[in-house]
Order: structure tokens, then C-alpha cells, then sequence
């Protein structure tokens, strides 16, 4: 018994002596690597930690649909005499065949004897302008020198010759009006066998189109600003009609294009004006078109059609 005791104290020793050992780490000898231990750091929590951001989702809107172009397309027609009674009282004491119709973006389309037909004259050059330059985009191409060598002449000074050579190009009142139908234009009717000036519109359907250029889905915007931008560039002796108020009067900015057409038919002269007017916002303004036929007097007419558009610009308030 008393050797089993020794030889348990001699086992607890051995076990304190090397854990004593252990305990005591040797001098590093400086060839030789040591392996220390990982130390791992504990950062203490702030005695009043701050509350985790709680992410609250966003509330769910409705965006309204943006345009980049205001609404020209299913406007109401009102009468002429809701924008400008006076006006509507001038045209319907003077007589005579004329009709009028104006066209406001998001407003709607306002008409006196809006939709007779007239014949075009030169009125219908827009048209064919507007097909020559649909041309080329459907071929994916540029409109070519030759084109804008009949183009530009055919609006700025009313040339002829160029519209003849546009219009057989095109495929004639066939043609044009394969066009027209395909844009969604309705009420205007070109020749179908004849001279392009036999053309007929309406007051309405003229200013639709004109519409169409300057706020609508025809063309590239690159072709239609070089549309529009055409009309604005009329020869001087051109520029009457449906853009009479003085420059002086037009708020700064804004635009005005105008393509006219006039002719001395047996019956008496065809007098016609379409043309716009786009503030510098290029979303605010309208599109007017006046036609006739049968008139006495080509001055008179035309000073007739000046004294409508007068009264319309004041109805809509443009000024500075």
C-alpha cells in the first residue's frame, strides 16, 4: 500500500514539473522561427449603442406618361366663334367661299367652314415636300443634293418646275395620296389624273398636316425641323396670309412657317394660307390654315385672310 502512494506522488510530480515547463518559454534563438499565437481582439459594445437604420422602402408612385410631343391626334372640333367671335362674326359677314380652321395642340381643332374643300394651288407643295423626305427615310438614306436642289426652291419662292419634277417622281396624286393615307391624313385629295394645283383640302385636313409636321409622328425630328425650317424661310413677296402679325408682336423665340398658294382660275382667284406658329418651348402654339375660292380680288383676299389671322393670334393672347 505505502508503495502505491509513492509511486502516485511520483506521477502528480512529474505532471506539476511539466506543466512549470511549459509555462516558461525559452529565449528565442535568432535562427530559429517561432510560431506565435493568433491574438484575437474583442471590441467592446458602446454602453448605449445607436440603433441600426431601419430602410423603409419607397412609396410607390404613378409617373404620368411623359409626351415628347403635345397631343395633336382626336381633338374635339369646336366652332370658330369658342376662340375668337369675332372672327367667326367677320368671316360670316364678309361671305363668300372661305374656310378656316386652327389647330392648338392638347386644345383641340376650331372651324368655320372647315371642312369644304378648295382647291390647293401651290398649297399642296407641303404635301409633296413631306412625301419626298418620307421617301428617303423608308430607303434608309440621306435626301440626296438633287432633291434639296427641287426641294428648297419648290417652298421658298413656289417654284414649279421643281413640284413637277417631285410630284411624277413621287407617282403623281396616286402616289401622294398612298401617302397621305398611310399618315392617317385625311381630306386632302391630290389629283388623281391632272396638274397638282387641281389638288383639294380642307381648311381642317390643311392644318392637320401642317400639325403633323411640326408636332407629329411623320418623318425623323431631323427631317421635320428641315421641314418646318423651309416653310420659315419664304421669300418675302411670300410672306402673307395666315402669318400676319408683325414680328415685333411675337414673343421672343418663337417661330412662324407659312406655305401660300394663289391662282386665276376662270371662276376667280383661289386664295390660299396655311402656316404656324411654335413657341420656344416647341410645344406651345398652333397651326391655322385659310382657303378660298371664286374671289373678285386677289388683295382683297389676301387682306381678308390677314384680318382672320390678326384676330385669332389676339383671341390666343401671344404677346411678350
Amino acid at each position: 500500500m505505502a508503495a502505491c502512494r509513492v509511486g502516485a506522488l511520483l506521477v502528480v510530480n512529474a505532471l506539476l514539473s511539466a506543466c512549470a515547463t511549459q509555462a516558461t518559454l525559452p529565449a528565442q534563438d535568432p535562427g530559429q522561427v517561432v510560431e506565435r499565437p493568433v491574438l484575437v481582439a474583442t471590441v467592446p459594445a458602446p454602453a448605449n449603442p445607436a440603433p441600426a437604420p431601419r430602410l423603409t422602402p419607397a412609396p410607390v408612385t404613378t409617373v404620368p406618361e411623359q409626351r415628347s410631343s403635345p397631343h395633336i391626334d382626336g381633338l374635339y372640333e369646336h366652332p370658330l366663334s369658342d376662340l375668337a367671335q369675332d372672327a367667326a362674326a367677320f368671316l360670316s359677314q364678309r361671305g363668300g367661299n372661305m374656310g378656316i380652321a386652327v389647330l392648338l395642340p392638347d386644345r383641340g381643332i376650331y372651324t368655320q367652314f372647315g371642312d369644304s374643300k378648295f382647291p390647293m394651288a401651290s398649297m399642296i407643295k407641303v404635301v409633296i415636300l413631306a412625301a419626298t423626305l418620307d421617301r428617303a427615310a423608308a430607303q434608309g438614306r440621306d435626301v440626296t443634293l438633287y432633291e434639296r436642289d427641287l426641294i428648297e426652291p419648290m417652298i421658298t419662292w413656289s417654284d414649279n418646275d421643281s413640284a413637277d419634277e417631285l410630284w411624277n417622281g413621287l407617282g403623281g396624286g396616286p402616289g401622294l395620296k398612298a401617302y397621305l393615307e398611310r399618315i392617317g391624313v385625311d381630306g386632302i385629295d391630290p389629283d388623281p389624273v391632272g396638274y397638282w394645283g387641281d389638288s383639294q383640302a380642307s381648311p381642317k385636313a390643311a392644318a392637320y398636316m401642317l400639325a403633323k409636321l411640326a408636332w407629329g409622328d411623320i418623318l425623323t425630328p431631323e427631317l421635320r425641323a428641315y421641314a418646318l425650317d423651309l416653310m420659315t424661310k419664304v421669300s418675302d413677296g411670300q410672306r402673307w396670309g395666315v402669318i400676319s402679325p408683325a414680328p415685333e408682336r411675337l414673343p421672343a423665340g418663337a417661330r412662324v412657317g407659312v406655305k401660300n398658294g394663289w391662282y386665276p382660275d376662270e371662276d376667280g382667284w383661289e386664295v390660299n394660307s396655311a402656316g404656324f406658329m411654335i413657341a420656344a418651348d416647341g410645344r406651345n402654339g398652333y397651326t391655322i390654315a385659310v382657303l378660298s375660292d371664286r374671289q373678285e380680288s386677289f388683295d382683297e383676299t389676301v387682306d381678308a385672310i390677314q384680318r382672320l389671322a390678326d384676330m385669332v393670334y389676339n383671341a390666343l393672347r401671344w404677346t411678350r
